[in-house]
């Protein structure tokens, strides 16, 4: 986290912490066709911001097959330090 911004990787859940069936979910094309890195287990990468006392999702890439938040720090204004990568 660097001023309002925070960066995550996370590995979603369902609420009784059982991994995600994305054949049920608008993804479901994209984990058939093995486009989502991971596949069950796929990362979800998240840039959020905290503005009048709340999170806020900015951006988000669900199992992403290459580095996606290269340059989110230039589209969003976002601090370069908090990413492990950029361009």
């Amino acid at each position: 986290m660097a001023d309002e911004f925070a960066f995550a990787i996370v590995v979603p859940r369902t609420p009784s912490g059982g991994k995600i069936d994305y054949t049920k979910t608008r993804y479901a094309n994209e984990y058939r066709m093995g486009d989502l890195d991971g596949g069950a287990n796929a990362d979800v990468l998240a840039l959020l911001r905290y503005r009048a006392g709340e999170w806020t999702v900015v951006t988000f890439e669900i199992g992403p097959t290459d580095v996606a938040y290269a340059d989110w720090w230039r589209r969003f204004g976002a601090p370069k330090s908090i990413f492990p990568y950029t361009e």
